[in-house]
C-alpha cells in the first residue's frame, strides 16, 4: 500500500469498509466519512491496482469488494486486531479467524467449487442444453426452499448447495419440496463436509 499510494491510511479504511460489508458508495462514504467523490476516486484506483471489483448489485446499485478472499480475511479479522507482547494473538482473534475463514470464505470457494462442476457436467446429464450463467437459474425459490441453481423448462433441474457444515435440506423441506415443483427431472445436493 505505502507503495502504491499516498495515502494508504485512506485506503485501508475503505478496503476495511467492504471488508465489513459496506459495499455500496453511499454506505462506504458514510462508513469512511470521505465524501462520495473521493471514495470513488479511491474505489477507482483500487481497482486499477487489482484491490477491489466492481460486481452489479441489486436495483442498478453498484457493489464494491476486496478483490480476493486473502483481502477479505486480512481486512476483516487481522488489520486492527493488536498481537501479543510475542507476536502471537489472541484467542479471540483466532477464534473470529476461524469463523470468518469458515462461515464466509470457505462457503464462498465452495459455492464456487459447485458452480464450476454444475457448469462443467450439468449438459452431460442433461437431454438439452442449459445455460448455467443464465442468471434466473440461480437462488430461485421453489415453495419453502431455496435453491442454488434451478432450470425448469423442458427438463427440470435442482441443485442445493449445503454450505453451511453439519447442516443440509432437512427431510421436511424436502416432504413440502414434493407438492411444489410439477417434476423433479434431476436433483442434485452438494454437501460441504467440516474439518474436525
Amino acid at each position: 500500500m505505502n507503495e502504491s499510494f499516498r495515502t494508504p491510511e485512506s485506503y485501508n479504511t475503505l478496503l476495511y469498509a467492504m471488508a465489513d460489508g459496506y459495499n455500496r458508495i453511499g454506505e462506504i462514504a458514510k462508513f469512511s466519512g470521505f465524501p462520495k467523490n473521493k471514495c470513488d476516486k479511491y474505489i477507482k484506483a483500487l481497482i486499477e491496482h487489482g484491490l477491489v471489483i466492481k460486481v452489479p448489485g441489486e436495483n442498478g446499485h453498484t457493489k464494491y469488494l476486496p478483490a480476493n478472499s486473502y483481502l477479505t480475511l486480512w481486512y476483516k479479522c487481522l488489520l486492527t486486531a493488536v498481537p501479543n507482547p510475542d507476536g502471537s494473538f489472541g484467542k479471540d482473534i483466532f477464534n473470529r479467524f476461524m469463523q470468518v475463514f469458515n462461515d464466509e470464505l470457505m462457503a464462498d470457494f465452495y459455492k464456487g467449487m459447485c458452480d464450476y462442476w454444475l457448469e462443467k457436467n450439468i449438459n452431460s446429464i442433461s437431454t438439452e442444453y442449459i445455460d448455467t450463467k443464465n442468471s434466473s437459474y440461480h437462488n430461485v425459490k421453489v415453495g419453502n426452499v431455496t435453491f442454488d441453481f434451478t432450470c425448469e423448462e423442458k427438463q427440470a433441474v435442482y441443485a442445493y448447495y449445503d454450505i453451511t457444515p453439519g447442516e443440509s435440506l432437512h427431510k421436511s423441506s424436502g416432504m413440502r419440496l414434493k407438492t411444489a415443483p410439477q417434476r423433479i427431472d434431476r436433483f442434485t445436493r452438494m454437501n460441504m463436509l467440516s474439518a474436525p
